[in-house]
This record gives C-alpha cells, sequence and structure tokens, in this order.
C-alpha cells in the first residue's frame, strides 16, 4: 500500500471500515492533505472514491443484510452480534447447530453466514458442504469460525468452498475487519 500520509495504515482502515459514513472519511482525508503535498492530494481523493463506492459482495445494504450465526455457545453468537451491529448490521437469524441453520436456510434467505466449525448434531464443515450443494444458497458468503488451528482442518473448509475463516479466540475488531474484508471488493493497486 502507498504511504498517504502519516499513519496511513491507520487512515486506510478507518476509511475501509467506515466507507459507509463518508462525512467522516471525507473528515478525515481532508485533515491530512491539509498538511501534505499536492501530488499526496490525488492519492488521498482517489483512495477516498474507491473506499465509498466499494461494491458490496451482498446485494442489500448492510442494515438491511441478513446474518446467520450459527454457533453452540450462546455467549460467543452475542459476542458475534454486538460486534457485527457495530457494523451497521441490524438483522440476524441464530442457530445453535449446523442441524438448525440448514432447515432455516430452506425457509429463509440470508445474506452472510458465520459458522462454528465444532457443533452438535451437524458440525460447521458438514453445513458448508449442504450450503455449497444448494443452487439458492452456493454463493452466499461463509466464514468458518474453529478452535483447531490445524492445516487438514482449514485445508478441509477451503475445498468445500468457505470464504474465510477465523481461529478462536479472536477479538471482535478482528471479526469485523474479517466480515469488512470478505463483502467489500478489495481496494488494491493504488496509484
Amino acid at each position: 500500500m502507498h504511504n498517504i500520509c502519516e499513519g496511513s495504515s491507520h487512515l486506510f482502515l478507518k476509511l475501509k471500515s467506515l466507507c459507509s459514513q463518508p462525512s467522516y472519511c471525507l473528515f478525515t482525508i481532508f485533515t491530512c492533505i491539509r498538511t501534505h503535498e499536492t501530488h499526496i492530494k490525488y492519492k488521498a481523493r482517489h483512495l477516498f472514491n474507491i473506499a465509498v463506492t466499494a461494491v458490496r459482495k451482498i446485494s442489500v445494504p448492510v442494515d438491511k443484510a441478513i446474518v446467520m450465526i450459527v454457533e453452540d455457545m450462546q455467549a460467543m453468537r452475542m459476542m458475534i452480534k454486538t460486534s457485527l451491529k457495530h457494523m451497521g448490521f441490524r438483522h440476524f437469524a441464530e442457530c445453535p447447530n449446523g442441524y438448525e441453520a440448514s432447515k432455516r436456510l430452506k425457509l429463509m434467505n440470508v445474506d452472510l453466514i458465520i459458522c462454528d466449525f465444532d457443533m452438535p448434531e451437524m458440525n460447521g464443515l458438514e453445513l458448508l458442504k449442504k450450503v455449497r450443494a444448494e443452487e439458492r444458497t452456493k454463493n452466499k458468503p461463509f466464514i468458518m469460525l474453529t478452535a483447531n488451528s490445524s492445516s487438514n482442518l482449514i485445508h478441509e473448509c477451503i475445498s468445500a468452498g468457505v470464504d474465510s475463516y477465523m481461529v478462536k479466540p479472536f477479538q471482535p475488531l478482528a471479526l469485523c475487519k474479517k466480515v469488512n474484508s470478505l463483502l467489500l471488493t478489495p481496494v488494491e493497486n493504488i496509484a
């Protein structure tokens, strides 16, 4: 990534995670522009335009999207839900296992699935395979959560079509960054 101004990594994260709030992004960039050279202005404006107009991989605005959280531990479901609320998500479907999620996916449309790997009745990998086998759900973004960092397990999930995975325990901010990077088109090669 090019160095746009002091703390450009910090600026980039603010832009990427808060691009739904353009006035904040604009303020951050103009603060940066005031203190730097003219050629920097173009890069900052270019980054701002890309970040604000980023194409989401979900077809609805974040505040209208439905996130399915599949996790057998209620405390973990609550932490995930609270983290996503800070990103602007408002609608959630919570399931304690893959079997329940599989039944609910037949009755409702969701925009993102966040799923634990190790659960009773049907684990996350089995649910992932069912999701990818169904025409209606095969392209839904799917994040797998696991306490097991085994490379074999991760390889199995990737082979089954997982979009992303996180190893537990993780910080809420890390989850937000993962969701953000999954749902937003990557901002790369900024000239």
